[in-house]
């Protein structure tokens, strides 16, 4: 009832004709939280009518359209933005989130870890960069941008200050960034809690009707992750299972100097380093390879029982 209020409120202040996009904004919001993006859109539409060019309007726009699977509206309205607003607050998002949507995450990163940047408090800024980098088979950043999500997100008691779908988003994410750098069992103990805690969003029918933009990529690894770990392999429990608490993964230094890790461990470490090269190979210098071939050395004098990947990913025994 109070929603169909605040709707009529909303549709009121926008016939008065007064150039301001708030209540288009208001009622795409509305419409977004209710999974409604065919009406969210026809309000960014209105909305861009009556104020062409708002920034929050065509940001808004983007995630609204990537949600309906229009890559091309969702393109000229990022477009538009990037070469109105370029460089602020809105451009970044949009484009973080819109490159994602689209399948180039790579492409994805200079606007998310920008966004960060400007808005170092902003979990959700943090969390976007997290599945882009998720995306990007960086997976260490990846977990390094949603574990700051999580401390900015969380409460004394490590429960999340968040609405239930961006929880869902933060604890996702955390769960493939553990499996995806090779801790699997950390992993399984978040998607129990997922499980216990958020039952609908345990699968991909829930997850796809939260309002949440999702990559092709982050559906079919999330599939993945509940084929290997269904409802049957977990432990059961009484009441509600306590909330684990991230827990940084080693990083290739540590494993190859100062810290025992596991063959598991160091096999991901290293996937990751050669994932991150042939996602962009131009971009590593001559003294990138130097550094990646003498941590490839440390680290099997430490565990000469290995292989290790050549950078081209050829895998090779370290005895």
């Amino acid at each position: 009832m109070q929603v169909e209020k605040a709707k009529t409120a909303f549709n009121t202040v926008e016939r008065d004709d007064f150039p301001d996009s708030a209540p288009y904004l208001a009622l795409t919001y509305l419409y977004i939280g209710q999974s409604d993006f065919g009406q969210a859109n026809d309000q960014v539409r209105a909305g861009l009518v009556a104020v062409p060019g708002d920034p929050q309007l065509l940001a808004t726009g983007v995630f609204v359209s990537l949600d309906m699977r229009d890559n091309a509206e969702a393109g000229r309205r990022f477009e538009a933005l990037d070469q109105l607003y370029p460089g602020t607050r809105d451009a970044l998002g949009a484009g973080c989130l819109y490159y994602y949507g689209i399948g180039q995450a790579a492409s994805a990163l200079p606007f998310c870890a920008h966004q960060t940047e400007q808005s170092p408090n902003d979990h959700a800024a943090h969390s976007n960069y997290g599945w882009a980098a998720l995306d990007a088979n960086q997976f260490q950043l990846a977990f390094q941008e949603f574990s700051q999500a999580y401390k900015l997100s969380s409460t004394k008691g490590n429960l999340l200050n968040l609405t239930e779908t961006q929880a869902v988003d933060l604890e996702w994410g955390i769960t493939m960034a553990y499996y995806y750098s090779g801790d699997k069992t950390q992993a399984q103990k978040f998607l129990q809690f997922i499980r216990q805690n958020y039952p609908a969003s345990a699968t991909v029918t829930g997850l796809n009707r939260l309002p949440l933009l999702w990559s092709k990529t982050t559906m079919s690894r999330i599939e993945t992750i509940l084929r290997e770990f269904p409802p049957s392999s977990e432990t059961a429990s009484v009441g509600i299972v306590n909330h684990p608490v991230p827990q940084t993964p080693p990083t290739p230094g540590e494993c190859a100097v100062s810290k025992k890790c596991s063959s598991t461990e160091v096999t991901a470490i290293f996937a990751n380093l050669v994932a991150t090269y042939k996602a962009n190979p131009a971009a590593v210098s001559a003294d990138d390879q130097k550094t990646y071939y003498n941590l490839r050395k440390q680290t099997c004098r430490r565990y000469p029982e290995m292989k290790l990947p050549l950078l081209d990913g050829t895998e090779k025994p370290c005895r």
